[in-house]
């Protein structure tokens, strides 16, 4: 005699397949995915990943010890306006160099450029980078923009 098994067995059994493959294999260990990611780290030096922008601002970032980041910040000379290094734990990180000024290459009256400050990491920590953008010699005046964010020096 041939005895056949329902439709309702047969979704059963393939349920309980699909939930013994999806099981934790890991015998108990961590798995990767439930590690808390850490601050974003800039791999190495020379690179297009060691430059911050503006699009970092309130953000984390990271470089290695002896590593160099170069932070590029819109800017406009030509208004009298400066970026101006408010906060860093020289410590942790220090700049390398003084400022620069990239114009944008355009003949138009007013153009804007970049400022290029550069930060070499210094000793393992965290530190607070911020800089204002501001007229130089302006007394009480909030600054036209700030730039501010955690860098993880490891």
């Amino acid at each position: 005699m041939i005895r056949r098994f329902k439709p309702i067995w047969l979704a059963a059994l393939a349920l309980l397949l699909i939930l013994a493959a999806c099981g934790d294999d890991d015998k108990g260990g961590t798995n990767q995915n439930d590690k808390p990611a850490g601050p974003p780290v800039i791999p190495t030096k020379g690179t297009a990943s060691n430059i911050v922008t503006l699009a970092e601002n309130n953000s984390t970032v990271g470089v290695h010890v002896g590593e160099v980041m170069q932070l590029e910040l819109d800017a406009n000379a030509t208004t009298g306006y400066e970026w101006v290094l408010s906060e860093v734990d020289e410590n942790i990180l220090r700049q390398a160099g003084e400022p620069e000024y990239r114009g944008s290459g355009s003949d138009a009256d007013g153009a804007g450029g970049t400022s290029i400050w550069r930060f070499e990491g210094v000793a393992p920590g965290k530190t607070i980078l911020e800089l204002y953008y501001t007229r130089p010699g302006e007394e009480g005046v909030e600054p036209n923009q700030i730039f501010y964010a955690t860098v993880i020096v490891n």
